[in-house]
C-alpha cells in the first residue's frame, strides 16, 4: 500500500462516476466548466507494529467543484450532493496491500469566487490500512 494506490483508488471512484471532467493535481488542463479538481492530501502516517508492516495513512481527498462565476451556486451544490453520495461514511475500497475506508461524512466548505469561476471545496476523509 502506498500513496499512489490510495490516491488512484479514491480518484478512480470519482472519475468512473462521470459526473463532470476530473482534473488531477499537477494537471495543466483547462477543461470546460463544470469540472472537478482533485488533490490527494495525506495528513498522518503511522505504523502500529514495532517491527513495521502495519502502515496506516489518514488524510482526505480534496475535491473542488468548479462552475462558471455569475450564476447561482445551485449547480455546484448539486454536483457536491452527488459526490457525497459516492463516498458515504464507512465505504471501503480495496487497494493493493490494504483497504481505504471513508472515515467520516464528506465535509463541504465555504464556496468562493476566483478567476471568473465559482469554487466549492469538499473534503473526503479517509483512513487506509
Amino acid at each position: 500500500m502506498n500513496d499512489l494506490d490510495i490516491s488512484n483508488a479514491l480518484q478512480k471512484r470519482l472519475f468512473d462516476a462521470g459526473l463532470a471532467t476530473v482534473v488531477f493535481e499537477n494537471d495543466d488542463a483547462a477543461p470546460t466548466r463544470p469540472f472537478l479538481y482533485c488533490e490527494y492530501v495525506p495528513t498522518e502516517y503511522a505504523d502500529a507494529a514495532l517491527s513495521g508492516g502495519q502502515k496506516t495513512v489518514r488524510g482526505y481527498l480534496s475535491v473542488i467543484v468548479v462552475i462558471d462565476q455569475g450564476v447561482f451556486s445551485s449547480p455546484a451544490h448539486a454536483l457536491a450532493d452527488q459526490i457525497e453520495g459516492l463516498f458515504p461514511k464507512a465505504t471501503r475500497i480495496a487497494i493493493t496491500g490494504g483497504t481505504v475506508t471513508i472515515s467520516d461524512a464528506v465535509v463541504r466548505l465555504k464556496g468562493y469566487q476566483a478567476d471568473g469561476e465559482y469554487r466549492l471545496p469538499l473534503r473526503i476523509p479517509f483512513v487506509a490500512a
